[in-house]
């Protein structure tokens, strides 16, 4: 750890040092205006002289600012946060966003004081541990060199980024002090107050194309330091926890804190995968690896994959949280809170279309007929002038025969050799298409929720309260009722997909396979709050600014990583653009019309 650089709660110990009290003797021991100019004039013309006064501070920050005594001096503070009870004041009427006053009580509706789950701190501390490894794993070597991408940000933004959100997420809401710096590349550079990290990466006030411009002038900070400071913030929450249990608000900041650093993760594996770079290591992270799938017959024929359709009865399904489940973790505030929907009857494809079933319909002049697109698909098609999936391209052999081959990290794959793959960075445009060509729909969110999460009744119709988080085990499971690679290609643990008829051990209680992991799933719903929706603190922006103009996506995918799928599993509500999100690992099932 470099000296001047804040560890835990270090205070800015290189300032102190240089003016504490004339302690240096070197800066500021002057009695008047003239003599501090040509104190100036000296460090100017005098390298040895700059580098003396710089030995000096260093010397200050090691006897008065050691990271020692500054973690004692943080444990109060925590301590003082932990103990102390805030009432709640009056609500405020002003959308503060998530960067809100340090002085203003910002959670409006009492959310926090909800909050009844309590984490052991062994297992909190744990996750804290793995989703730093994980994010740093995530991260492709040399990525201050990766060129501009749309729908992606800088990686040196993302770093910064999730280590703010700690910030925000945490030592806000607890009124924890955030002092320190975050140093730049360059040592010229005037370092980054850490109270000021919001300015450079705070994502609802600076914009994709200002996180471009500050990336590629080569002036975002090095935010490694910071990460890894936050992460130690959190360790040293959890270690001077006195109980056995971590309190109930302190446990839902800290692991929404950790699932954000996860969605990140997430999107940094894609990263790579848009640069042409290969997947990390497979097996570097602490989890067994997967037994190989047994080989798939007839792998060329994915045009007969699918294994039909899955009929599910209709009736009355309540969708959202059960605010009763004392097992749930986190729910977020899209997902709350369970209600009453009602369902037809519906027969739901068993599979993913694959990539051969795709490929009939581009190869079919989909992409041409405009007949298969509605309007706002049509004006994408003119806009792009796409004629295929994005990660796909046509391979000309010298007979000239023609073969699909398909962008997958830093290889190509001809297209035959995954033809059983399901299709992915499809967007929801494209799955529409492919539907309205087939003579088919999607599902809606709410029929695919049910294909997932329910189960017959008594009488062989559809139980109304959703009997499995995971579509292979009931609640009443125990713990079975946990992501395993058998039953889905989930957790980083592959870094490809699986034939859409493989892992049949994952199965839904009606037989539909593979809706947890492999690729996201398009689903025909727009995003939009559940009835009662309330905006949850202190993350304001989860949701609400994203209303009416996403589209829901369920099931996770490849490298969603274990902790999300196993606190939601089929129930976690996730939303993307129809177009702006090309880099994710998203396809789709259809349904019958």
């Amino acid at each position: 750890m470099l000296l001047g650089t804040p560890v835990v709660a270090r205070a800015n110990g290189g300032n102190i040092a240089l003016i504490d009290e004339g302690v240096t003797g070197l800066l500021f021991d002057f009695d008047n205006p003239t003599m501090l100019v040509d104190q100036a004039k000296r460090l100017v013309n005098n390298s040895e002289f700059a580098l003396e006064i710089i030995s000096s501070a260093k010397k200050q920050i090691v006897a008065k600012h050691s990271i020692d005594v500054e973690r004692l001096k943080y444990a109060d503070v925590v301590r003082f946060a932990l103990e102390t009870r805030t009432p709640p004041q009056q609500r405020d009427y002003t959308f503060l966003g998530i960067h809100a006053p340090i002085n203003a009580f910002a959670d409006v509706y009492g959310t926090l004081e909800d909050k009844t789950w309590t984490a052991n701190p062994d297992w909190l501390l744990r996750e804290v541990r793995l989703a730093h490894k994980m994010l740093l794993t995530a991260c492709p070597e040399k990525f201050e060199n990766l060129t501009h991408k749309p729908s992606l940000n800088p990686i040196a933004w993302t770093i910064g980024h999730v280590a703010f959100t700690f910030d925000m997420l945490i030592a806000h809401p607890l009124r924890l002090p955030t002092p320190g710096v975050i140093m730049y590349h360059s040592h010229d550079a005037v370092p980054l107050l850490r109270s000021n990290a919001w300015t450079v990466y705070d994502s609802m006030r600076v914009g994709s194309d200002e996180r471009w411009e500050l990336n590629d002038a080569h002036s975002l900070p090095n935010a490694i330091t910071y990460l890894a400071q936050v992460h130690e913030m959190c360790a040293d929450i959890i270690a001077k926890v006195d109980g056995p249990c971590v309190p109930a608000a302190v446990s839902y900041l800290v692991l929404y804190s950790i699932i954000h650093e996860l969605w990140h993760t997430e999107d940094l594996i894609h990263t790579r995968n848009v640069h042409k770079l290969p997947p990390p290591q497979v097996g570097i992270l602490p989890w067994p690896l997967p037994a190989p799938l047994p080989p798939s017959p007839k792998r060329q024929s994915g045009r007969n994959a699918s294994m039909g359709d899955v009929e599910i009865p209709g009736g009355r399904y309540y969708l959202g949280a059960d605010p009763n489940d004392s097992d749930t973790k986190l729910v977020l505030d899209c997902e709350k809170w369970e209600h009453a929907v009602y369902l037809k009857s519906f027969k739901i494809a068993a599979c993913c279309v694959t990539n051969a079933e795709f490929a009939a319909f581009v190869d079919d002049g989909g992409y041409t007929n405009d007949e298969y697109w509605g309007f706002e698909g049509v004006r994408w098609l003119r806009k792009t002038q796409r004629h295929h999936p994005w990660i796909w391209r046509r391979s000309v052999d010298d007979d000239g025969s023609s073969t699909w081959m398909i962008q997958w990290f830093e290889r190509e794959l001809p297209l035959p050799s995954i033809a059983k793959w399901p299709v992915s960075h499809v967007n929801w445009f494209e799955a529409e298409a492919y539907c309205n060509w087939s003579g088919r729909r999607l599902p809606t969110e709410a029929e695919w929720e049910a294909a997932c999460c329910g189960k017959p009744s008594v009488d062989g119709g559809l139980a109304a309260r959703k009997a499995r988080r995971l579509p292979w085990a009931d609640h009443e499971s125990g713990s079975s009722v946990v992501v395993r690679p058998e039953c889905s290609n989930s957790g980083m643990r592959r870094f490809e997909l699986v034939d859409v008829d493989s892992l049949p051990e994952g199965d839904s209680a009606w037989g539909v396979r593979q809706m947890i992991g492999n690729v996201w799933e398009w689903t025909a719903t727009t995003f939009y709050p559940f009835p009662g929706y309330v905006i949850d603190y202190p993350y304001r922006e989860q949701s609400a600014p994203w209303f009416g103009r996403q589209k829901v996506a369920r099931g996770g995918c490849f490298c969603t990583p274990d902790l999300i799928l196993n606190m939601r599993g089929g129930e976690y509500r996730s939303f993307y653009h129809p177009t702006d999100r090309p880099e994710l690992a998203i396809g789709f099932r259809t349904c019958a019309i």
